[in-house]
């Protein structure tokens, strides 16, 4: 029987953990790619650090990497899976020269025009040689578990990308089992369970299982430093061991390593189930700190949450849960309804690009501030990333409130360390409080300060907060909120 997972969506912690924990891993793991066992063993004793070497420098991430984005930035944009767009993304970079392709993966989208005809190639490829089980697939797979409802969706979207690439079956089992553990340990239930369900029969993808269950390390370390250091049955043996047997990412990924071969596959997917279990606080900051383009990464996770509604049903169960916590509530100093805030804040997240847990919780970002709702509760309701969300916009649910302006200044210092969705709904809420703010001073001058807390110092904060959303945030949105700071300050006279 197949494993059954639940159908809520990966928490962002997670999700974040698992992509930024495949690419520091990658990007660990190149300089040391086909070293010897002793030699890689040897560097990682004297230390790991992100200072590149050979071709790649500090922070550089390989082909792993690059797939496993564009994989992501598909399955966002076009859903899970739609094969001729992201065939179309996998011919256009094999087609713009990368400086690391693996040779199945290179036969069968260089010059390749679309979907089928890469597909061709793959099949004429292995037709020839019988050697297409490479870890090309294993290593680019983790999108698919981050923004799929169920194992099941999860199994079928890996293979549908594996034989893009590679035709040999065992090349998308690989990509399933992968897929299968990530969703159990997110799930809190067994990852080698759920990785042995996708393998069927297959020997060798069955023996790699048996090897991590049995802790027969020698086994693994033989299989990662030998003759079948490139085939997808080890990196997913040294990914499984490193998560069941380890069980910390430091330590895991750099076993992984250490085993020589392989390096930057075998810790790539150590990575992402390590960093999929310990969310992404467990990857060292000296090593998160010099990844290259981790903005990037970090979006494409933020982007993956599976959509187990319309977005239409969505929002109007939200909305409805905001009415019935916000209903009474009006503005300060106004009889405009708060869920008109709400409202628009949602409104400008959708503008800017938001998916659909970001829009929800643009609806529910002030619940667990302003009303007796929780974080838990708003879980229960909308899924763990929308709490998550909704959690980083609360500056407190502390009663009484902590003080004024050390509350807003560690709200502020905490922008920094949050997700990209949550820093999306913080900037659209900001922006539009801004905006009324400005309407209102328009209006009343002076007085409208009597409406906040007599220790406020609202320009100070807004002006703290363009610059903290500057140097965090990619939108339009900083402009418009600096635009609109600015005529504050020019109408006030504030220095």
């Amino acid at each position: 029987m197949p494993t059954v997972l639940p159908t809520t969506p990966m928490p962002a912690s997670r999700a974040r953990g698992a992509l930024l924990g495949l690419a520091v891993g990658d990007a660990l793991g190149a300089p040391l790619e086909f070293t010897s066992p002793q030699t890689a063993a040897a560097a990682v004793r004297a230390g790991l650090e992100m200072t590149g070497g050979g071709p790649w420098e500090p922070g550089e991430w390989t082909d792993d990497t690059a797939m496993a984005l564009h994989l992501a930035e598909s399955i966002a944009e076009r859903g899970l899976l739609d094969v001729g767009d992201l065939a179309a993304r996998y011919i256009a970079w094999a087609g713009s020269r990368p400086k690391d392709i693996g040779l199945t993966t290179a036969e069968a989208l260089e010059g390749a025009r679309d979907a089928a005809d890469a597909m061709a190639r793959a099949r004429a490829l292995h037709e020839r040689t019988g050697m297409t089980a490479g870890n090309g697939t294993v290593m680019r797979a983790t999108p698919i578990a981050l923004a799929a409802a169920t194992v099941e969706q999860a199994a079928a979207a890996a293979l549908k990308d594996a034989r893009l690439t590679h035709f040999d079956p065992a090349a998308g089992r690989a990509s399933a089992a992968l897929c299968a553990a990530l969703m159990a340990v997110a799930a809190g239930t067994s990852p080698l369970a759920a990785a042995a369900a996708q393998v069927g029969n297959h020997r060798q993808l069955g023996e790699a299982i048996l090897a991590v269950e049995a802790g027969d390390e020698a086994a693994i370390a033989e299989l990662a430093g030998g003759d079948q250091r490139g085939v997808c049955w080890t990196a997913l043996a040294v990914g499984l061991h490193a998560l069941v047997n380890v069980d910390d990412y430091e330590r895991g990924v750099a076993w992984a390593i250490s085993l020589g071969g392989d390096t930057d596959t075998n810790a790539a997917v150590a990575g992402a189930l390590l960093g999929c279990r310990h969310g992404v606080e467990a990857i060292p900051t000296r090593w998160l700190g010099r990844l290259r383009d981790r903005g990037r990464i970090e979006r494409a996770a933020g982007a993956l949450a599976p959509r187990s509604a319309p977005l239409g049903e969505r929002l109007s169960r939200a909305l409805d849960y905001a009415w019935q916590r916000h209903g009474q509530q009006v503005r300060k100093g106004t009889s405009v309804p708060y869920v008109a805030h709400l409202m628009a804040v949602c409104a400008l997240v959708l503008e800017d690009g938001g998916n659909a847990d970001e829009a929800v919780a643009a609806l529910l970002h002030d619940v667990v501030e302003d009303t007796d709702a929780t974080v838990e509760e708003v879980a229960r309701e909308f899924g763990p990333v929308v709490a998550e969300i909704v959690a980083g916009c609360s500056d407190t649910d502390a009663l009484p409130k902590p003080p004024w302006r050390p509350r807003k200044e560690a709200y502020i210092d905490a922008l920094a360390g949050h997700s990209p969705s949550v820093r999306r709904v913080s900037l659209a809420d900001k922006l539009h409080n801004a905006r009324a703010i400005l309407l209102d001073y328009r209006e009343i001058g002076n007085d409208l300060w009597r409406r906040f807390h007599p220790d406020a110092d609202q320009l100070w904060y807004y002006r703290s907060l363009v610059e903290a959303f500057r140097a965090t945030t990619d939108s339009p949105l900083v402009d418009e909120l600096d635009r609109v700071v600015g005529e504050l300050e020019v109408l006030t006279g504030w220095q």
